[in-house]
């Protein structure tokens, strides 16, 4: 491929535990696909299987260091930057950790003490309107949940990195291991949003960032959840839609909003009647194809994901196993050892038994690098499939996974949007039927009195004007959503082909270093048992760790 070669170490003294995660670096901008929205694309299916798109086997090291990466890039037309990999590339205009989770209790609305964890969260910017050398603040997850509302209802049309679900047990909060992966997830939630050069404009993320204090009493942020009909302890929930407690304008604006989309969704799903299907142009045809092909992609995903969880595991075992041998070995070596004692070091027996401890004491210490080498190399693997380049420059398989239903959720609202304009003008059109039965507009017959036919004419004409004003708002969404759509499938179409050329180049290394070092391993081990001259430096000293350059 041009590129330099890199060895990389199984075991070194960076070692961190990995997993399939969600830490996205950027890739540079490439020249676009084709000419249509969709560039080039590949229709595949495949039946799925276990996990949830939600279940994150993510990186657990308590700090992760300046990588600004966060899944596959979000940005219009692919070009992002990449902090780690690629040496002397500049630093990421903004940088965010998730750090330092701490137990905090508060009454509930109820007077009951609940129990939640805020996260420090730390930025460093050199955008504009956000420059900050490392502005520190600690967040809840109601407030990364609320953020997450935010974005998605602003800037529709775009794919909104997901967030991990919210969690009631107190048991599961306390839990170090949840607590880690929910430090990640949320980590990798932000890094996605600031990695995206539209959405890390949004308002409500430079509150969120740089804003000090809980933004639950800052009167800006909470006029921003009143706009989008939500609460900022998001509670809003049933009470709220039926208009109970405070917010009754909202509440109501909510409740009406949820009734004109069940009454779309039963005129789309019924089909009102089989003409009032409506032909859809060759764009619009083109991107409903590209969601079937996004959630075929999720599922074909799904099964490498799993499919290179089980040969990790696989791994794993087969470390265990040469621990299980050379642990074994080791305590018949110290038989051996007792049986010399008894039969004497000098007569024939102990002779022998002293070479058979010996055996298998080298045996035992051979399997023990070997464990040493195949558990390292199972997170290794684990790591290329996963961020590309392994060592926090790349994205991968799980990445582009847990993804997917953000890519069909975008697509869908291009296609709601266009179910209502296709209301709005059933409505209108029936509207105007009615208005010219009537016999002519409003106004004309004000002078004196007005008779029943000019009161109804009246209002048809108010109608038809406020029909118009909505269709013509509604026809401005579609445009401005179905340009999302389009920009955003084709940088996820350019930034999966080099996002996966650079994981299989990794895997393929590793996994080819990976052999080497055992077979020069076990080829030492055996030049030592046929009694030949072994070069000491090929030997690493008791303690140390195998690498894969050794």
């Amino acid at each position: 491929t041009g590129a330099p070669e890199v060895d990389v170490p199984l075991v070194g003294e960076d070692d961190v535990q990995l997993g399939f995660g969600y830490e996205p670096p950027s890739q540079p901008a490439q020249p676009s696909f084709g000419a249509g929205p969709l560039g080039h694309m590949e229709s595949h299916s495949a039946a799925a299987t276990q996990p949830s798109p939600r279940d994150s086997y993510r990186e657990l090291q308590p700090d992760d260091g300046p990588s600004a990466g966060a899944g596959p890039s979000t940005s219009a037309g692919g070009a992002s930057t990449s902090a780690a990999g690629a040496g002397g590339s500049e630093p990421p205009a903004i940088r965010v950790w998730v750090r330092d989770p701490e137990r905090s209790e508060a009454p509930s609305k109820l007077g009951i003490r609940t129990t939640y964890f805020t996260y420090l969260v730390r930025t460093e910017s050199v955008l504009q309107g956000m420059r900050t050398d490392g502005t520190e603040v600690r967040r809840r997850f109601s407030e990364f949940d609320a953020l997450h509302k935010l974005i998605k209802a602003h800037y529709r049309g775009y794919i909104i990195p997901p967030l991990p679900e919210k969690s009631f047990i107190d048991a599961k909060l306390a839990h170090e291991d949840f607590l880690r992966l929910r430090r990640a997830d949320l980590q990798a939630f932000l890094r996605g949003i600031v990695s995206h050069p539209a959405l890390r404009d949004a308002e409500a993320l430079k509150l969120f960032l740089l804003q000090p204090g809980e933004l639950q009493y800052n009167p800006a942020w909470i006029s921003m959840l009143h706009g989008i009909g939500s609460t900022p302890d998001g509670n809003e929930g049933m009470v709220g839609a039926l208009g109970v407690g405070g917010g009754g304008a909202v509440a109501t604006a909510k409740a009406t909003a949820g009734f004109n989309s069940l009454v779309a969704w039963v005129r789309h799903s019924v089909g009102v009647a089989a003409g009032s299907r409506r032909e859809l142009d060759e764009d619009e045809q083109q991107l409903r194809h590209a969601k079937e092909l996004m959630r075929d992609l999720e599922r074909l995903l799904q099964l490498c994901c799993e499919s290179a969880r089980v040969m990790c595991g696989h791994m794993e075992s087969l470390a265990s196993d040469m621990y299980e041998l050379g642990r074994n070995m080791g305590m018949l070596s110290k038989w051996e050892e007792t049986l010399r004692a008894h039969s004497g070091t000098y007569t024939e027996a102990g002779y022998s038994a002293s070479k058979r401890a010996a055996d298998c004491k080298q045996l035992s210490y051979a399997t023990a690098r070997q464990h040493t080498l195949w558990k390292s190399a199972s997170v290794k693997t684990a790591a290329s499939l996963v961020r590309g380049l392994g060592l926090g420059a790349g994205v991968a398989l799980h990445d582009y996974y847990i993804i997917m239903p953000e890519a069909v959720a975008a697509l869908e609202e291009r296609e709601r949007c266009l179910d209502q304009i296709h209301d709005l003008e059933a409505e209108l059109a029936a509207k105007q039927a009615e208005l010219s039965k009537s016999g002519g507009a409003a106004g004309r017959g004000l002078q004196g009195r007005q008779t029943q036919g000019d009161r109804r004419a009246y209002t048809l004409t108010n109608a038809v004007d406020k029909l118009e004003e909505q269709l013509k708002a509604c026809r401005d969404t579609y445009a401005l959503v179905k340009g999302r759509n389009s920009e955003e499938l084709r940088r996820l179409h350019l930034s999966r082909e080099a996002d996966f050329h650079a994981m299989m180049a990794h895997y393929s290394r590793v996994q080819a270093q990976l052999m080497q070092a055992a077979a020069d391993m076990w080829r030492t081990t055996a030049r030592q048992f046929a009694g030949e001259p072994v070069d000491s430096g090929a030997l690493p000293a008791d303690g140390d760790s195998p690498r894969l350059d050794e």
